[in-house]
């Protein structure tokens, strides 16, 4: 990830840690992930294909505040 922002690439890069967003193993007693490992996986997938329909730049020019548009990102994500 941090070499995808250097040249030549120069790439923004968010990495996202959603268990419960995710299907991971979680612990719902005492909200621990069980899971190992990074960001792979069905949610990291649906991630991907969100970024390429939602238009962050659309959604911030109509006036949506961060939370709504990250809203909009984890909604598109899990249909």
């Amino acid at each position: 990830a941090l070499l995808a922002t250097r040249a030549p690439y120069n790439k923004k890069v968010i990495l996202i840690d959603a268990p419960r967003n995710s299907g991971a193993l979680m612990n719902e007693a005492t909200g621990e992930d069980l899971s190992i490992g990074g960001p792979t996986g069905l949610f990291s997938k649906a991630l991907r294909d969100a970024g390429k329909r939602i238009s962050v730049s659309s959604l911030k020019g109509m006036g949506l505040r961060d939370d709504s548009v990250w809203n909009e990102v984890v909604t598109s994500c899990l249909e």
